[in-house]
């Protein structure tokens, strides 16, 4: 199938994008790498009336590795991160991250900050960033807001920006000692969408999972003092936890199936940082 008809914008500043998109209200659709968007237009099930091409914003683009942050523009591709030197450095998990998104096609084409705002409940980004307790620094009309990672994604495909807002960088804290996180997932093979995955991230004296891949936002566990404990009592203590999670199941894997493996793929991320 093909789109429907509709208006192109390709705007060269963020204040051009944001008045194109308040002029189109309902109708108008932001465009990053376009990697989930153009496939769900050309099977009509995104009827855009205007598309609003981000990529020749140059403000939108680069990386930034600071002191106490990494700042992230949205139009950083997967396989930029993948590359980068600086974050392996600073934060390799950002790094393993891209790695397992799609194929190399596809990830030197989609963008961090799209992933995020189409907010697929198997995507990685979203839960990686409300895991490191990220901010999304969103643009419109009335000026620039900051929304906390895990407070953005409000269910399947579904966030807190608005019709008239883009969501312009992303800002990742770094903790002053060492941060020992990882993400592990299970797919059917490389690069398909995670049936089930978790990011671990082992701070202080806990250890917290963040879930996704479960058919809902991203969602959060922790576990006192879990790197003293041995494997068969975190195994329980994670499947107590996992199972009072709202989990869909789908013709890939009923719900109690995809809990289990949350809990095997959070045991692996465990193994990894322990």
């Amino acid at each position: 199938m093909k789109p429907v008809r509709f208006r192109y914008e390709a705007p060269h500043t963020v204040e051009e994008a944001v008045d194109h998109l308040s002029a189109a209200g309902i109708g108008g659709k932001a465009l990053a790498g376009g990697q989930s968007l153009v496939p769900m237009m050309n099977f009509r099930l995104a009827r855009p009336s205007v598309l609003v091409d981000l990529n020749g914003i140059a403000a939108l683009r680069g990386i930034t590795v600071a002191e106490n942050h990494v700042e992230l523009g949205a139009l950083v591709r997967h396989q930029a991160v993948a590359d980068s030197e600086r974050l392996r450095h600073a934060l390799p998990v950002l790094a393993r991250t891209a790695s397992l998104i799609g194929h190399w096609g596809i990830r030197t084409r989609g963008t961090v900050g799209g992933s995020v705002v189409h907010a697929d409940p198997s995507a990685e980004w979203p839960a990686v960033l409300a895991a490191l307790g990220a901010e999304l620094e969103l643009v419109g009309p009335s000026g620039t807001r900051r929304v906390p990672a895990g407070e953005f994604i409000l269910g399947p495909l579904t966030t807190a920006i608005e019709t008239d807002e883009i969501l312009a960088r992303i800002y990742i804290p770094r903790a002053p000692a060492p941060l020992r996180c990882t993400i592990e997932e299970m797919a059917r093979r490389p690069g398909d969408f995670a049936l089930a995955g978790s990011v671990a991230v082992h701070a202080g004296q806990e250890i917290r999972w963040t879930f996704f891949g479960l058919g809902g936002p991203p969602e959060t566990v922790a576990v006192a003092q879990a790197d003293r404990q041995d494997e068969a009592a975190l195994r329980q203590q994670l499947t107590e936890r996992v199972a009072a999670l709202e989990v869909t199941g789908d013709m890939h894997g009923g719900a109690e199936w995809r809990r289990r493996v949350a809990v095997a793929v959070a045991l692996r991320a465990w193994r990894q940082i322990a």
